[in-house]
């Protein structure tokens, strides 16, 4: 996703500690960092699945003929989908996920 990843950051860091999880500053950090990697590619692909079939198909065929990565957030900007309701879902989903609730 584009935006603030300090944001998720901070979401990740708040899951952690409501966990009460106990770790090491070195582990913490690794565990950070790999749950916003989970987060982001999770935020992507559901705003991927978002779209309509036909601009799926716009973003993988202006990939595989070698156009910038931005394309595909241009083809979501120009898609009309609500970004903000489906990130906000799917990390309500991811925090359910992790502490088990």
């Amino acid at each position: 996703i584009r935006g603030n990843m300090d944001q998720l950051e901070q979401f990740v860091r708040e899951i952690i500690k409501t966990k009460n999880t106990t770790l090491d500053a070195e582990t913490e950090q690794e565990l950070t960092r790999e749950m916003v990697e989970r987060l982001t590619n999770q935020i992507n692909r559901d705003i991927i699945n978002a779209l309509p079939e036909e601009m799926v198909d716009e973003i993988n065929h202006a990939m595989d003929s070698g156009q910038s990565p931005a394309i595909v957030w241009e083809v979501v900007e120009r898609s009309g989908i609500n970004q903000q309701a489906i990130i906000a879902r799917t990390m309500i989903n991811f925090r359910q996920q992790y502490l088990g609730k």
